[in-house]
């Protein structure tokens, strides 16, 4: 009787020793996830991709969607979504196997072939190739070139013009009439303005009041433009209404954007265009940088 119930005994440590061990394994292998499914679609790729690694999660993969032209309206980057086994709703917190498949999607630019490494080698290859089996005929002929050169340039006088000064760009700092239009909303002043300087580059800091697609257009925006600081939703801007008209997503005007939206400072250079019926200053973006 006494061994019967040894043998009860031992059996039932053992099995709360196995249940014991079983329960630790499977705590070491659930991770607290650090992340939250809300607004995460605002962050980018490998931030979140470093917080789950840095967590233990052992199985995440990044996943690519090439739909952006110029980043205007997503960053490069841009997260689209995560998915965790297939769930992309969760919550900061709760526990996951660290094993777990988990899925980065996130937007960036389509890949230029045309810039690929291969293609550049194979364009390099080939001008030095052509610059080779021209350079011994230029040997050949250099010192008499030079000879001929050395004499004309001693025997005729100069005739080349000095060359002209690049034009200043008009800003409000070295152009009166310039600085005048921005604190005026007067048509007839503006289209003055604009009759004298069409063509002509102006530079100043601005900040972006509207951006819309044109006619509905995917890739062409009409963007709406005031001068100095944004100062929000509610507040009047003195000065003419700008505009970059039908621009189209992939301008190189844009290139040192990472991204553009409504309220966002930018210094703007840009060439004069006309002044329209609406009473809106068009202006050309050449160059606009983030400030």
């Amino acid at each position: 009787m006494k061994s019967w119930k040894y043998l009860l005994v031992a059996g039932t440590a053992l099995f709360l020793v196995a249940c014991s061990k079983d329960s630790k394994e499977m705590e070491t292998n659930t991770i607290k996830l650090p992340i939250t499914s809300e607004n995460i679609h605002k962050q980018n790729y490998k931030t979140i991709v470093n917080q789950l690694k840095d967590a233990g999660f052992t199985n995440v993969k990044v996943e690519k969607i090439e739909d952006l032209i110029t980043g205007l309206l997503k960053k490069d980057g841009q997260i689209e979504s995560v998915s965790i086994n297939g769930d992309t709703d969760f919550i900061k917190g709760s526990k996951y196997e660290k094993d777990s498949k988990i899925t980065v999607t996130y937007h960036t630019f389509k890949e230029d072939k045309e810039d690929s490494p291969s293609s550049k080698e194979a364009a390099s290859s080939s001008s030095k190739e052509k610059a080779d089996s021209s350079s011994s005929s230029k040997e050949n002929t250099s010192t008499s070139a030079s000879s001929k050169e050395s004499t004309s340039s001693k025997s005729e006088p100069s005739t080349s013009e000095p060359e002209k000064p690049a034009e200043e760009n008009i800003t409000a700092a070295n152009n009166p009439d310039f600085a005048a239009i921005l604190t005026t909303e007067d048509p007839l002043t503006i289209s003055t303005f604009v009759e004298k300087y069409k063509d002509k580059t102006v530079e100043f800091d601005g900040h972006v009041a509207l951006l819309t697609h044109h006619e509905n257009k995917k890739y062409y925006f009409d963007i709406l433009i005031y001068a100095g600081d944004y100062q929000g939703p509610d507040v009047g801007v003195p000065g003419p209404a700008f505009q970059f008209y039908r621009i189209y997503a992939k301008s190189s005007a844009f290139s040192k954007l990472d991204g553009l939206q409504a309220g966002q400072n930018i210094h703007i250079k840009a060439r004069i265009a006309s002044f329209t019926q609406g009473e809106v200053f068009r202006l050309d973006p050449l160059e606009i940088t983030p400030r």
